[in-house]
């Protein structure tokens, strides 16, 4: 049986309730998604957030792909979501 991640299944809210303690791109701005995978709208391919040190390519036609419960706590470009709307 596949491990589910621990993010799997918790919807926006869980997103945003599990993202105050710890940053998880889904509790972005920046992040766009119509599943648990997207993409960043600032940072490119080849960008690299969880590494040490991490590597942000902001240049390229390429945006950077990522999953809503990745860790997001080394990203300079984090901006949380306002939690009534949602939005930044």
């Amino acid at each position: 049986m596949p491990r589910r991640r621990s993010h799997e299944g918790l919807g926006v809210e869980g997103l945003m309730a599990a993202s105050e303690d710890q940053k998880m791109c889904g509790g972005c701005c920046r992040f766009s998604a119509a599943s648990g995978l997207g993409v960043c709208e600032t940072l490119k391919r080849g960008s690299d957030i969880a590494g040490t040190p991490p590597v942000f390519v902001l240049e390229g036609l390429a945006r950077f792909e990522t999953d809503a419960g990745a860790d997001a706590s080394k990203c300079r470009y984090f901006e949380g979501k306002s939690e009534l709307s949602f939005s930044c």
